[in-house]
């Protein structure tokens, strides 16, 4: 309508790829006045251009304001919880420790009433390293989800995993009095996934049926093939995750146990959705009471794009 009297220059346009980057767009008009004056309708036109595009932008800044904070709310709730769960293990720890110095701080000949006989002690010290134990763990759980998740893909058998990771359960005195049942579909294929964390995701579900069910009860595991890839599903008969909690069970420092900190849910979704795949709790259909969490891979084209995009995170790592 208005290329003899206006071209453009340059039109530039820029969308953030990453989650929390904003959008830019850009557009560039110049006008040579020696040639011809621009319609009034060209002149509108570009002027309500200009308009929506200073209104898109403010939006887009608005919303880049509400990323900001909403990844400072979660920043600060992830603090709180690590400060929250850093506070228990250091009181132990710092109480054995003070009972060890009172102790060796008695001479051993003339011990009084209130000195510490060798088993206390070695009582004191297994509740140092125990405490120790799980602050390293929970650091662990913490860099793990608040890192990129990076996989390394190769073909793998989910069947075959299922039965590894029960005998290693099997092994455990919290499975010793817990009857684990096998559904798999026979003949899967096998699939292009990280099997290392796989193997973790599904020792969290075991283990969080096992805690649920406080040692007692059974545990159902079943495969089977599906529309795009493969389902994996872990049933307990527990008693079940209460309706009111259902929706926060994947947030992070969100627990209905006592001890944890919260992070296994939401670090076993992180592997799944890093795998394109899913994980999601669904109330036991066969029984009153009990927990089914469902974790699903894809296969086929899917799979393959996802392990092509791990591999290239691999390289440029």
């Amino acid at each position: 309508m208005f290329s003899r009297a206006c071209r453009i220059e340059r039109v530039d346009l820029a969308v953030g790829g990453a989650e929390g980057e904003g959008s830019r767009i850009l557009l560039l008009f110049t006008y040579d006045r020696s040639r011809q004056r621009l319609p009034g309708q060209t002149i509108a036109a570009i002027e309500a251009m200009a308009a929506e595009s200073v209104t898109a932008l403010h939006r887009m800044d608005l919303l880049e304001q509400v990323r900001k904070s909403e990844r400072l709310a979660a920043l600060g709730q992830m603090a709180s919880g690590i400060a929250h769960e850093i506070k228990n293990p250091l009181s132990a720890i710092r109480g054995a420790a003070q009972a060890l110095e009172a102790s060796n701080a008695e001479d051993g000949a003339t011990r009084s009433a209130g000195g510490l006989a060798p088993e206390q002690q070695a009582m004191l010290a297994r509740i140092i390293r125990e405490e120790t134990d799980r602050l390293d763990m929970l650091v662990n759980d913490f860099l793990a989800f608040s890192r990129d998740m990076r996989l390394d893909p190769a073909p793998a058998n989910l069947n075959e995993l299922v039965r590894k990771t029960m005998n290693l359960c099997r092994l455990r005195e919290d499975f010793k009095t817990i009857r684990i049942e096998l559904r798999l579909q026979e003949d899967l294929a096998d699939l292009e996934f990280d099997e290392e964390r796989v193997h973790q995701t599904l020792l969290n579900l075991l283990g969080n049926a096992a805690e649920a069910m406080d040692g007692a009860g059974m545990i159902v595991i079943s495969t089977r093939a599906e529309d795009g890839g493969q389902a994996l599903e872990v049933a307990d008969s527990g008693p079940g995750v209460p309706v009111a909690a259902r929706s926060r069970l994947f947030e992070p420092f969100f627990s209905t146990k006592t001890r944890g900190a919260g992070l296994g849910l939401a670090i076993s979704r992180k592997i799944a959705e890093a795998h394109g795949g899913s994980l999601e709790y669904l109330p036991n259909d066969e029984s009153a009471t009990g927990s089914v969490f469902r974790l699903f891979l894809p296969g086929g084209a899917n799979a393959d794009m996802i392990a092509s995009k791990q591999r290239s995170k691999t390289a440029l790592g």
